[in-house]
């Protein structure tokens, strides 16, 4: 069978679906993938077909998300955003569906595989050209609304009452006003192929796919009396560049705490978490692992002098690092999040944008993380959130209990066996 998965290019958005899509091509299948044209050797090195998008769609990823004027950068000037969500996940509709249909018609998949960011395949592929669709979230919990769920995305703690469901509530449809313009262009997309507009959420329609994947477990998800159906947690699924092994991992000293600092993968404001961390913990009893992304270079950071206690690497293996770690400090990126978990390890979050504040919140509910807002991060708040997860115990265990949960899911194996009896 031919399976296309279709994806943001982006490492937390692709790492997993090259993971389900590893153990789909070692069960004799024949995968395929269409995203990012960045992303052609990575994908052709592991013998998959490459489908690239079109020049315009990633000259809108590079806007959108990598410049100095991008979703992330103005996530704390609200009333921008929404018009910026429209221009990539949106606009880019037709460039998706040429390409696809494309595709579709030449390559005839079984099925496709979808990042639920990358609209074309369920809003309008599902119905219009009647090829099953997979929803495969990275994001932490479903994004299903359902009673007395927070709306989705701000991070807000469940309703413990009155007062809190009225500000949830009210909330919500601050929300749904300020995305109207969003969900009417997806709708006048539906409407000029013929299709019934959705009312509400555009991921709602995941309903009515035969699939919806969710690389998490109900632990680190909203509780939830009722879901649909098709619905199903797999747990983490991981998948690592080859890398020849770091030595340096290993003669990391173990006679004291090993604290890993990172803003992920497309953090482009400004380092205030790894500034903070490198005044906070510099020459603490600890030994600190800080990363800074491929995409910045160490020197302009403003983190100079480095520390004596400190390891300063753009870019490190989770899977070679994590089981050396005691405690992570992150903005809440779920792929991060997924690998620190799978060892066990807290977490201090900063959500700084994107699913990070609804992803920071559901790990303090869980017990395994501390989270801090922006303006909690300071030197001495970091530090003593860090010794705090470094010196009591239960923590740890709940990060321990999550991992046995993750585990338990069955991971890119369980999916794949999903996904192959559609």
């Amino acid at each position: 069978m031919r399976y296309l998965f279709t994806v943001w290019s982006f490492p937390g958005c692709l790492h997993p679906f090259l993971s389900v899509g590893k153990a789909l091509q070692q069960r004799g299948h024949e995968i395929a993938y269409y995203t990012g044209s960045a992303y052609r050797q990575v994908i052709e090195q592991e013998g998959f077909t490459f489908f690239p998008f079109q020049s315009g769609m990633d000259e809108v990823v590079q806007r959108c998300v990598f410049s100095e004027n991008s979703i992330g950068a103005n996530w704390n000037r609200p009333w921008r955003v929404p018009a910026l969500l429209k221009v990539m996940f949106v606009d880019t509709i037709p460039m998706q569906l040429e390409d696809l249909e494309d595709i579709v018609q030449n390559w005839k998949p079984r099925a496709i595989v979808c990042d639920p960011a990358l609209f074309a395949p369920f809003l309008i592929l599902h119905e219009r050209s009647r090829i099953p669709v997979v929803l495969l979230s990275y994001v932490l919990g479903c994004l299903y609304p359902g009673p007395d769920i927070p709306p989705v995305g701000l991070g807000l703690p469940l309703p413990r009452g009155p007062l809190s469901r009225l500000r949830n509530f009210l909330v919500g449809k601050t929300v749904d006003l300020s995305l109207y313009r969003f969900r009417r262009g997806a709708n006048s997309y539906r409407r000029r192929y013929g299709l019934v507009p959705v009312r509400g959420s555009v991921v709602t329609l995941a309903s009515k796919l035969p699939l919806y994947l969710i690389t998490s477990c109900p632990d680190l998800d909203y509780p939830r009396s009722r879901l649909p159906s098709n619905v199903r947690y797999v747990g983490a699924c991981f998948w690592y560049p080859p890398q020849q092994p770091q030595r340096w991992i290993e003669a990391l000293p173990q006679d004291r705490p090993c604290v890993y600092v990172n803003e992920g993968t497309i953090h482009v404001a400004k380092p205030f978490i790894l500034q903070t961390a490198r005044e906070g913990l510099a020459d603490r009893p600890m030994q600190v692992i800080m990363t800074t992304g491929l995409h910045r270079d160490a020197a302009s950071l403003g983190i100079d002098p480095v520390p004596a206690n400190f390891i300063i690497h753009r870019w490190v293996n989770h899977d070679g690092l994590m089981p050396r770690v005691n405690v992570m400090v992150c903005t809440g990126g779920p792929g991060t999040i997924l690998a620190a978990l799978k060892c066990g390890v807290p977490m201090v979050v900063i959500p700084t944008e994107w699913d990070h504040p609804e992803n920071a919140e559901r790990l303090r509910e869980a017990g395994v993380a501390i989270r801090l807002s922006q303006s909690e991060c300071t030197p001495r708040r970091l530090r003593k959130a860090v010794e705090k997860l470094i010196h009591e115990p239960s923590y740890r265990r709940n990060a321990r209990r999550i991992s046995s949960t993750l585990r338990l899911q069955g991971g890119a194996e369980r999916a794949a066996e999903l996904v192959e009896r559609i």
